[in-house]
């Protein structure tokens, strides 16, 4: 069905909605709004004697709206996620520094407190920044607005809500008080509520990647109704022109989708193809030298929720770069911090 193809039907007997063509979940619903079926038939299209036509904008544009990341924060270090915006106008987002809450999810070794840096590309200076979100109603009520998990009043973790121009940010997930190392999560939130406007197209993180639970994930959920098409990179090898010191030797990227609980995609070695090539340079994406063990994948996928792994092949450890780019945008000339 076209964006918004219209539907007139004058039909006078019962069709099975699950087998009508012009017909998915979304309209049965529509149907049983308007009136057009009833409850206990919400399986069927009920008889009409009357024509009626059902405008649907059908094709949203998929895009993402929530990203995260979860990795070790040694002591002296950060969790660095950076993060991209395109589109017109401003957005409004809800950042978290998540640490004493992980462990109510069974996480073993989580940072007990958390301070939270927002830093706009060009600068070195935090723009805003939190230690100890502090319980108030209006975070409490964006955390559910955006489908956040709830968070204890008095915990330790922190949080921002703000409006930010179409640019570049790099989150600083820092350990605060006595806390001196631990997993940590940071999450970068889209608190619009209109697909149209300006939309999140690239996350990167650069984090340390240990063996078994300590390994480097970047989380994303994808939003609408239509297919979308991702760049997505482990970087080890490929940092050494920017400086970055224990480089992960041999980086492993898997993609998992939450629902269900299954592997998308996963490479280890990228192969110096044109074709990744291509679209490196389409997402804005740094050059990889084409005999570098760094990974990466172009994968399509469903709306939904998916994480990303970063591992070290035979369990090596190191400092590594994920990321997530929407290659359907075209790239900004900004790009996410890699720096710690």
């Amino acid at each position: 069905m076209t964006p918004r193809q219209r539907l007139t039907t004058t039909e006078t007997t019962p069709t099975a909605v699950k087998h009508h063509p012009f017909l998915p979940d979304r309209m049965k619903m529509l149907a049983l709004a308007l009136g057009l079926t009833t409850a206990a038939h919400a399986a069927t299209y009920s008889a009409v004697s009357a024509v009626f036509t059902v405008d649907l904008r059908t094709s949203l544009p998929s895009r993402l709206v929530n990203v995260s990341t979860r990795g070790m924060v040694r002591p002296g270090e950060a969790l660095t996620p950076g993060f991209v915006m395109t589109g017109p106008g401003r957005k409004q987002l809800v950042i978290r520094a998540i640490g004493p809450a992980l462990a109510g999810f069974g996480v073993a070794g989580a940072l007990s407190d958390t301070r939270l840096e927002v830093i706009r590309a060009g600068s070195t200076d935090a723009m805003m920044s939190n230690d100890n979100w502090g319980g108030t109603p209006a975070l409490r009520d964006a955390f559910v607005a955006v489908g956040a998990f709830p968070l204890i009043a008095t915990s330790l973790d922190a949080a921002v809500q703000a409006t930010f121009p179409v640019d570049a940010y790099s989150v600083r997930t820092s350990p605060a008080g006595a806390a001196s190392s631990g997993i940590a999560l940071a999450e970068v939130y889209d608190a619009d509520s209109d697909p149209t406007a300006a939309k999140l197209i690239n996350v990167s993180t650069l984090g340390f990647v240990g063996t078994g639970a300590n390994v480097l994930t970047a989380g994303f959920v994808i939003a609408g109704n239509l297919p979308m098409t991702l760049l997505i990179r482990a970087v080890g090898p490929g940092l050494s022109p920017f400086g970055v010191n224990e480089r992960l030797a041999d980086p492993h990227l898997g993609v998992f989708s939450a629902s269900p609980q299954t592997v998308v995609a996963s490479n280890d070695n990228w192969g110096g193809t044109a074709v990744l090539k291509a679209v490196f340079a389409a997402a804005g994406a740094f050059v990889l030298p084409d005999t570098s063990r760094d990974a990466a994948m172009v994968v399509q996928l469903q709306p939904g929720s998916y994480t990303a792994v970063v591992s070290g092949v035979g369990d090596t450890t190191g400092n590594a770069l994920v990321e997530v780019y929407d290659v359907a945008t075209p790239p900004v000339e900004a790009a996410a911090s890699t720096g710690r």
